[in-house]
């Protein structure tokens, strides 16, 4: 994250965009251990980037993950040529930036 954030003051830019995920562990192994695990890292790497980012200056928002990968393919991906991965990202910062991102009419 330090990296990260170095890098975001070099170009200027002062605000970081994240998802706001609620994830539920349904495995039919020991579930105790998987939620205490899988919460833990990200926690961990939320709070990492919240309380760096703070520190440092930046605007934190957070953002709904609903269907972002189904918007990024339909909208994105082939006008830009991105990946389904990188083509969420954008819908994720338009939504960071207050755009209405929904799923086409088509669908």
């Amino acid at each position: 994250m330090r990296d990260v954030y170095d890098w975001l003051l070099q170009e200027n830019i002062g605000a970081v965009v994240i998802e706001n995920i609620q994830l539920r562990q349904r495995h039919d192994t020991d579930k105790r251990f998987n939620r205490l695990t899988h919460h833990f890292k990200k926690k961990k790497l939320t709070d990492t980037i919240i309380r760096r980012g703070m520190r440092l200056g930046f605007r934190i928002k957070k953002v709904n993950p609903a269907y972002t990968s189904v918007i990024g393919r339909f909208k994105y991906r082939k006008k830009y040529g991105l990946s389904v991965h990188e083509s969420a990202a954008l819908v994720i910062g338009r939504r960071g930036l207050g755009y209405q991102e929904r799923l086409p009419k088509e669908l």
